[in-house]
């Protein structure tokens, strides 16, 4: 209110200084940046929930499974090879052969089984036989706080706590290299001596920039020699800090649903979730897949979304024990 006085009266007039204007300016601009902190955390929110969901679908397409065909799904189907007759195991992911059990059917039997897919390692990946599917969208397999390709896949098959998926090593639980649910041959339950509720089965990883020119520690895979043939967990996690970029990088991690493989179905616990060590391989940069570690990481803040064996669904903090996050990954560690 704004007051002006005349000889014998005082007049009163609505409105406002300049400087009562600035301050109301201040307060509906602090206001306003609030509210949009508070719109994009309840987005993120939603996000998040609805990941949840959609490894939730997945999940339970598993466990469906399992109850059908008596055992989990293989890391990969077998296939003649034309001429003798002779079996190999296609380069087709857990994910893929969960298709008919998420209401995809035309999308399962439009792969082509004798693809061995070599070309999927690539940067940036390709196809003979499949080259459609690489361009194809599955919502389920796509997390929405992350930037997902066309073919990209966001949810990926747990292979166990150390760099290979078949891989046992003699030692104590904890610092042991033990396969999960990623392995030879299809698991039945009583395979997962450590409980279905206990062990993890699929968990989030963001998906590579797909920029080659770039660097970048957070979703990018590493070439380091110093990781190449190590076994122990304890050892890859150390060569994995040591990084520098040099040797060259992998970005097209996750780009593809169909393949299996590191480079795109698969991840690993050497490494704690949304862990600050990159990722990094002993194989070559410019190739992905080769046994490294390959952490389970997501675009939300604090941690990841996971997957259990019995069709549960939790978020799992990236402040967890390592040592725990290990014994997750394992299906019979005893642990």
């Amino acid at each position: 209110m704004h007051c002006t006085c005349y000889p014998g009266a005082r007049v009163c007039r609505a409105g406002l200084t300049i400087l009562e204007q600035l301050i109301v300016i201040s307060i509906i601009s602090v206001m306003v940046s609030l509210l949009s902190v508070a719109i994009a955390s309840s987005r993120e929110s939603a996000r998040k929930l609805h990941c949840a969901s959609r490894l939730s679908e997945i999940s339970k397409a598993n466990a469906n499974y399992e109850s059908q065909s008596g055992r989990f799904p293989r890391p990969a189907l077998m296939f003649s090879q034309s001429g003798n007759g002779q079996q190999f195991p296609s380069g087709v992911s857990i994910q893929a052969t969960l298709l008919p059990f998420l209401g995809r059917d035309d999308l399962y039997n439009s792969i082509n089984l004798n693809d061995s897919m070599p070309e999927s390692q690539l940067e940036p990946p390709g196809s003979v036989l499949n080259a459609t599917l690489m361009q194809t969208r599955v919502d389920l397999f796509e997390c929405p706080s992350d930037s997902v390709p066309a073919g990209g896949c966001s949810y990926r098959a747990c292979a166990g706590t150390g760099p290979a998926p078949y891989q046992a090593m003699a030692g104590t639980p904890f610092e042991s290299t033990l396969p999960g649910f990623v392995r030879g041959g299809g698991l039945v339950s009583r395979n997962v001596a450590d409980g279905l509720s206990n062990t993890v089965f699929f968990s989030e990883k963001i998906v590579g920039d797909r920029d080659q020119t770039r660097i970048s520690g957070w979703s990018d895979v590493f070439h380091e020699p110093a990781a190449s043939g190590v076994i122990h967990p304890e050892v890859l996690r150390m060569a994995c800090r040591n990084v520098t970029g040099t040797g060259g990088h992998y970005s097209y991690g996750g780009a593809w649903w169909l393949p299996q493989g590191f480079h795109a179905t698969w991840y690993n616990h050497v490494l704690g979730p949304n862990s600050e060590i990159p990722d990094c391989s002993g194989s070559s940069g410019t190739t992905g897949g080769g046994e490294g570690a390959y952490a389970a990481r997501s675009c939300h803040s604090a941690g990841v979304n996971a997957a259990f064996g019995d069709g549960s669904v939790r978020f799992i903090s990236e402040t967890i024990d390592l040592a725990v996050w290990r014994a997750m990954a394992s299906v019979a560690g005893g642990d």
